[in-house]
């Protein structure tokens, strides 16, 4: 009989620390922020509230722009929604969107909804990522003219793409591109 009562005690015992366990781990994980979603806001290269950059030019250099995708952003987020709010992640987040070359600023912030719920917000400024070139070279009798464009964001999608054309005096005119 004593060694029943042994079992017994061994089996509350163990039903007891379980619990605690449970309500120990519970209690961590009231502590911890769930991203209930994530809203991602990309700008474009000029901000025209700013006084400086309202302006015709800056206008038409915003129009002519297209906006990184919030699909591009998104492939690049290392927390999701539903993922719990890790610091580390976020930060690391932060620097590999800031390492793009498309993308001037970023900025991460975790704010509270109307309803309580926790808004992951990724906040990101394009660059002005189109470059181009005109070069003309004359040296020994023989000139060559070189016209080119570059583009570190094309259409949006992050997409590196380069393109030069080549006029040599000897006719040899030739076509060189990079996608």
């Amino acid at each position: 009989m004593l060694k029943g009562t042994n079992n017994i005690r061994l089996l509350t015992t163990s039903l007891a620390l379980l619990c605690l366990l449970a309500v120990f781990q519970t209690a961590i994980h009231a502590d911890q922020i769930v991203i209930d979603s994530v809203e991602i806001i990309p700008e474009n290269v000029y901000d025209l509230s700013q006084e400086k950059y309202n302006n015709f030019l800056f206008r038409l250099a915003n129009k002519t722009h297209i906006v990184t995708k919030k699909s591009v952003i998104a492939r690049e987020l290392l927390v999701k929604q539903g993922d719990i709010y890790d610091t580390a992640l976020v930060n690391e987040t932060a620097r590999n969107l800031r390492s793009k070359p498309f993308l001037l600023k970023t900025e991460i912030t975790l704010d509270t909804g109307q309803a309580g719920e926790n808004i992951l917000v990724v906040n990101t400024s394009d660059k002005w990522t189109t470059t181009g070139g005109l070069s003309y070279h004359r040296s020994g009798g023989r000139s060559d003219l070189q016209v080119g464009i570059e583009e570190n964001n094309l259409l949006g999608l992050g997409i590196f793409t380069s393109h030069d054309y080549f006029v040599l005096e000897d006719d040899r005119n030739y076509y060189q591109g990079q996608l």
